[in-house]
């Protein structure tokens, strides 16, 4: 079952979805309609990555970006002296 949305655009998007509809030979809702899937699943990737690089900060006890710095010259330092 499909629900309504109305929304206003500003005329220079609007005119870029009118454009990529055409492009596309579709509908501009089917175009929005789209554009939303992609958005939501991209947002959906993020937030798992976020998710899993806050759990793996955690893990090493990283609180910041000092603590990857630090990471990174061991990492290199033990890797030279190998």
């Amino acid at each position: 079952m499909s629900k309504i949305i109305n929304m206003s655009l500003p005329e220079p998007l609007y005119m870029e979805v009118v454009k990529m509809a055409k492009v596309k030979g579709v509908s501009r809702s089917q175009m929005l309609k789209e554009a939303l899937n992609i958005y939501i699943s991209e947002e959906k990737r993020w937030l798992n990555i976020r998710k899993i690089g806050n759990e793996t900060a955690k893990k090493f006890g990283i609180k910041d970006e000092n603590g990857i710095e630090k990471i990174r010259e061991e990492y290199w330092e033990e890797r030279n002296n190998a």
